[in-house]
């Protein structure tokens, strides 16, 4: 084996290491309780090594986020573009069977709102298709729209969660697309039904 591929090795053994710890510790407490002193104790390794790989904290976590993203943006198909949203916004929803646990607890966090913002910012960055058909309006409107649907999609989801996800993922979607792609008239004709 040449020195290259030893180095290699011991790279990707060590941004394992870093990752289950991380994850571990996710799982333990909230995020901005972690430090690198003791992720570094988790994952057996010592500070300079982290240092080594990451600038931050922050870094991992867009690292984590990324990787969450690229999962979903894989699972769940490409976009047609805005004008696909009705169909983005079932996908989604139908999707949440999928979503790894410590993705839902970081979502269920504290700061669960700005940890589905920024996944939804990597899935835009790494999706530019997801965002097709709204350029002509104006990028204040733009942030307007992409905001209301973040805040929405992360609304029904946590509300659904904290309720103990009675309802199935097929009702939760149809009522989800109701309230987004609908508004307030298409909810009264779905009370109504």
């Amino acid at each position: 084996m040449t020195a290259e591929k030893v180095k290699d090795l011991r790279v990707e053994k060590t941004r394992r290491a870093i990752h289950r710890a991380f994850e571990e510790l996710l799982m333990e407490k909230d995020y901005d309780k972690i430090t690198v002193k003791e992720l570094c104790e988790r994952a057996m390794i010592n500070r300079k090594t982290f240092y080594s790989h990451y600038t931050y904290l922050d870094d991992l976590m867009e690292e984590y986020i990324s990787e969450i993203a690229e999962r979903y943006i894989r699972d769940v198909g490409p976009s047609e573009g805005f004008e696909d949203l009705p169909n983005r916004v079932r996908r989604f929803f139908l999707y949440l069977p999928k979503v790894p646990p410590l993705a839902e607890k970081l979502v269920m966090s504290r700061c669960g709102l700005h940890f589905f913002q920024r996944v939804g910012d990597s899935v835009s960055r790494q999706a530019p298709k997801e965002s097709e058909g709204i350029e002509q309006v104006n990028e204040s409107t733009r942030s307007i729209i992409k905001d209301y649907l973040n805040n929405a999609c992360f609304t029904i989801y946590r509300s659904w969660a904290l309720d103990g996800k009675k309802l199935t993922t097929e009702e939760l979607s149809e009522l989800a697309y109701t309230l987004i792609c609908g508004g307030m008239d298409d909810l009264l004709g779905y009370i109504n039904r």
